[in-house]
Parts: C-alpha cells; structure tokens; sequence
C-alpha cells in the first residue's frame, strides 16, 4: 500500500508530500495543512478515486461504506498535502532497475476540467482535475537529471530489496521542489512491451528503448547484478516486509 511505501521514503531522506491515513479520529486543521489536500485510496492505481478535498471536509469512512468498486474498501484513505504542478497536472516516470534508471519521461493532460491558475483556486476555477495519468495525457521524454539522481538515490537507499519500481515524480510549480508520489513497490509493470506502453507509445510518436539504449542496459545491469546478488539467500522482498 502507498502508506507503506511513504514510511521507506520518508525514513530514507526521500522527500514525499506529507500525508496521513484518514482514521476514525482524523480532524484536520486547514491553517496546517491548506485550504485543500488530496484524498485518494491507500491501495489505488490508475488515478481512480484521487480528488481534491476542502480541508475541513475530510472524514472517515469505513472501508466497508465504500462503493464496491473504490479502492479504498481495500486499504482505507489516505490524505496528502496539495503539490501544485502548473496549470494543468503534470508529473514524470520513472522507472529504475535495481537503482538504474532506465526510462524517464515527462506527462500532463490537458482538458480535463478548467486550468487551475493558482495554487489554492480549485474553486474559483471549478475543481480541475489534479491527476496527470490519463488517455488524454500528452508525453515526452525527458533526461532531467534532479528527477534521475532522486530516483535513483531512493531506489538504492529505500527499496534495495526490490529490482524494479516505477516512480510517479511532481514538481512544484512555485518552489521547484521534487516529490516522489508514489513508486508502486508491489510490482510495476514491464515499461517497454505492455498494452499500455505500447499505446503511449505510438501516441505520441516516441520509443521508450531508444532513450538509455534501455534493453542493452538492462542487460548490463542483470550480469552485473546476477552473480552478486546469486549468494544472497532472499535478495528480494515485499515493500511491507521488515527492513533495515
């Protein structure tokens, strides 16, 4: 679950925005945290169930009050401050292996409600949508090296213990600090040859192995890693395993 994934990289340095399981308990103080965080289900994908939320309106539900196709009847809520990212959402993936990154590229989409042309004007502009991940979403590969050095640093220092993460990356609009979202730890997919690859892919006019010469490199990394990691009897464990 994401909650998961935020202990590691929080405790590894990494930064993330903050966050908070949404308890029974849970009562949030906007002159804290903003006029507006994000709710979104602490077992998500797809940017399903990810919206925007007046502070004080936060509230528990039972998991089991949720709507039968919510992901939050399997792991609860989660709320996360509010990173603005520009106009329209915006973020980049990256997806490493074994602390390599081998494909970064750039998404936003555009049309999905109204810009929000300003950090807390999700009112004034009618509530946009925050989520970039979409069928719309227009890509471009990028070789920023903050956003490649960041993942690759959490990679090595939070998550040594998985071979292959797909980091979800924003950058505030404002200050141009990095966050990481999200790095989906319980197995992302194959970056180069899936349905979904494929078709973002032929989209937008671009190729995924081309950017790091990634299937050459890949190959690099496994006969580097292989022999070394051949002597360790459990090299590879879940996200919610313990760790040290």
């Amino acid at each position: 679950m994401k909650s998961g994934e935020y202990r590691r990289l929080a405790g590894a340095g990494v930064p993330v925005p903050r966050w908070a399981v949404i308890a029974p308990d849970t009562a949030l103080d906007p002159d804290d945290w903003g006029p507006y965080v994000v709710e979104k289900p602490n077992y998500g994908a797809l940017g399903a169930h990810v919206r925007i939320k007046r502070t004080g309106r936060v509230k528990y539900k039972p998991p089991e009050q949720l709507d039968n196709a919510h992901y939050g009847r399997r792991g609860g809520m989660l709320v996360q401050e509010f990173i603005y990212t520009g106009e329209w959402p915006q973020s980049f993936r990256v997806t490493t292996l074994l602390g390599t990154v081998i494909l970064c590229y750039h998404q936003t989409t555009v049309g999905r409600g109204n810009p929000l042309s300003g950090r807390w004007n999700h009112g004034k502009d009618a509530g946009p949508s925050i989520v970039s991940n979409t069928k719309e979403m227009k890509v471009t590969l990028t070789q920023d090296r903050d956003i490649i050095s960041l993942c690759e640093d959490a990679h090595r220092s939070a998550f040594p213990d998985i071979p292959l993460l797909g980091f979800d990356v924003i950058r505030d609009a404002d200050s141009g600090k990095l966050y990481i979202l999200e790095c989906h730890a319980h197995g992302p997919t194959w970056p180069f040859s899936s349905d979904t690859a494929r078709s973002i892919q032929e989209k937008n006019g671009i190729d995924f192995v081309s950017q790091f010469n990634a299937l050459k490199t890949c190959a690099n990394i496994l006969a580097e890693a292989t022999p070394r990691l051949a002597t360790r009897r459990m090299p590879f464990q879940s996200v919610e395993a313990n760790w040290t």
